[in-house]
């Protein structure tokens, strides 16, 4: 290659940077070129090169290379997409290693080269291969650029972390994983300083809200998939940038007030509306028992409480959370998972303590609840649904009290399941919790009625399944 540099007549910089000029794909391209020679030839070339003196080669070569790949993001249509070819990346990758980390020369850099306008049209072509080899440069480009404008400029930066989190679906393989956790890793610490910056906090929960939990509900989905240490690791970055963007950072030196951002009314009214959508409520199920996870932890962690949440911080999450998601969840037949999940948050966050001011509004939650799970369990799939006797379940540790008058039918319903069906063992561990609960308390003969209520009603609807139960 150091007789390529020689035959195009080049040993200079200023030669090189000539030859650069009249190559094909650069934005100055000149006439009478060294032989329509490919921009990334010469840039290979230089790179190894050790014949030709080359002052400061190392900033020379990132200068041409990040001109070549932002001018042709602007306009690939004239210049080509050189941002999607993977040898550009490799080659920038390696100059950069080989410049050590000059951080001065870098944010100079990221000043003349605008390195979002190449990310956003990465992530919007970009094959798995060209992805492999940008997220190395991203991860060391990236964050240099949140420095220099995203105290200024959080709008660029969200919109950023928005077209990342979108192309996770196409771009997140187990081959790019790790890559992704580490660019991740990287652009979220400068990221978190600038929202912590005057009214950044702000903005950046709008913009959240309007543009990033759609594609934040199927990036999550998609990662989960993979079922890996590092798939965990992605999800908890992405939880993390969520709750940041939705609820805001920590408040320097303060403690946790319990008392809900503002941002909550704005998050809960666009959820339950993508609720109602068919092509978004799938989705946007799987993120609400995070959303309701992290939002507590975030006013009242649970590492510096020793028991339930405060009550205003309870009575808030039930009013402006918990009821209006639950109500828009109801009325589907596919929800039942996802109110599993959320029944599943209330109790790990002892977020229902029987007897409070709000004790009417819990008490018609369960209610609704109860009956919902019933008429779920009415299901002639029931002995495939075994999310039926889990949330039956849920409830009944929650509030017993309100599913207690409903026991001959629970007791009916799981008397329907056989041994090996997919729901058995989730209707026998329901079943063992009735009678270690009604033992408990020295109640069998309660539970003798209920057995005999349950047979009664087995016998009157189908003869042939009258038998033992919970046997």
């Amino acid at each position: 290659m150091s007789l390529d540099l020689a035959t195009w007549g080049i040993s200079t910089s200023e030669q090189l940077v000539q030859a650069l000029k009249r190559s094909e794909g650069y934005k100055n391209r000149q006439p009478n070129a060294a032989g329509g020679v490919p921009t990334i030839k010469i840039l290979q070339a230089a790179w190894i090169d050790n014949a030709v003196y080359i002052p400061r080669k190392a900033e020379l070569l990132l200068e041409c290379i990040l001109e070549v790949l932002t001018m042709s993001a602007k306009n690939p249509a004239k210049l080509g997409t050189k941002y999607l070819e993977v040898s550009y990346w490799q080659l920038l990758e390696h100059v950069l290693v080989g410049l050590r980390a000059q951080h001065d020369f870098l944010h100079a850099l990221v000043s003349k080269h605008n390195i979002l306008v190449l990310v956003s049209a990465v992530t919007q072509n970009a094959s798995i291969d060209v992805w492999g080899a940008a997220l190395p440069v991203l991860k060391v480009l990236l964050p240099v650029s949140i420095r220099r404008i995203g105290a200024s400029q959080i709008e660029l930066i969200n919109a950023c972390f928005r077209d990342l989190i979108k192309a996770l679906p196409r771009a997140c393989t187990l081959a790019t994983m790790h890559l992704m956790v580490t660019l991740f890793d990287a652009i979220i610490k400068p990221w978190y300083s600038d929202v912590e910056l005057g009214v950044n906090a702000k903005k950046t929960a709008k913009n959240f809200v309007s543009e990033i939990l759609c594609p934040y509900a199927a990036a999550r989905i998609h990662v989960g998939s993979f079922g890996t240490n590092e798939a965990s690791v992605l999800i908890s970055q992405l939880d993390y940038f969520a709750t940041v963007s939705l609820y805001g950072p920590q408040r320097l030196g303060g403690k946790p007030s319990g008392s809900l951002p503002d941002s909550v009314d704005t998050l809960v009214e666009s959820l339950t509306a993508l609720l109602k959508s068919s092509s978004t409520s799938t989705d946007i199920c799987e993120i609400l028992s995070p959303l309701l996870y992290n939002l507590v932890e975030k006013v009242s962690p649970s590492s510096e409480r020793a028991q339930a949440p405060p009550a205003h911080t309870r009575h808030a999450v039930l009013e402006r959370f918990l009821l209006p998601i639950m109500t828009s969840l109801l009325p589907s037949s596919h929800t039942l998972p996802t109110v599993l999940s959320l029944l599943r948050n209330i109790d790990e966050a002892a977020l229902y303590q029987p007897g409070g001011e709000d004790q009417d509004t819990w008490l018609a939650l369960w209610a609704k609840l109860v009956t919902y799970t019933l008429k779920e369990s009415e299901s002639p799939q029931l002995k495939d649904r075994p999310e039926c006797f889990l949330t039956l379940h849920a409830l009944w540790n929650i509030c017993t009290d309100e599913v207690a008058p409903f026991l001959s039918v629970v007791l009916t319903r799981i008397s329907q399941v056989s041994l090996g069906e997919p729901a058995w063992e989730a209707a026998i561990n329901l079943n063992h919790a009735i009678l270690s609960h009604f033992a408990a308390e020295r109640r069998m003969p309660r539970l003798v009625e209920f057995l005999c209520e349950t047979l009664h009603h087995m016998c009157r609807e189908s003869p042939q399944a009258c038998g033992p139960v919970g046997a």
